[in-house]
């Protein structure tokens, strides 16, 4: 903990240029990973599983590429979007 309290108290005092302390600070970030490494530890990083955008269907048009959210400005009787309104709201 003390060195990154002397770090800390470097950057406060402005002694060295705030890129110099990133780098050094991630020169010991990388040593330390490579000891945990030749310890056996091994960090999972859990990245996000890319995902096939949803096939949306709507009820109302008949068709995909959008679903029934895409009508709640019509209240309470929905209907087809026509030509002219898809192009207006970027469907399909």
């Amino acid at each position: 903990m003390s060195k990154v309290l002397e770090t800390l108290k470097a950057l406060d005092t402005n002694a060295k240029p705030k890129e110099e302390l990133i780098a050094e600070l991630l020169e010991r970030r990388r040593n330390i990973d490579e000891q945990l490494l030749r310890l056996g530890y091994v960090l999972e990083v859990h990245a996000k599983r890319s995902r096939e955008p949803a096939r949306k269907y709507c009820k109302y048009c008949e068709v995909e590429g959008h679903d029934g959210r895409a009508h709640r400005f019509q209240g309470k009787v929905k209907h087809k979007f026509t030509a002219e309104e898809q192009a207006e709201h970027g469907l399909r």
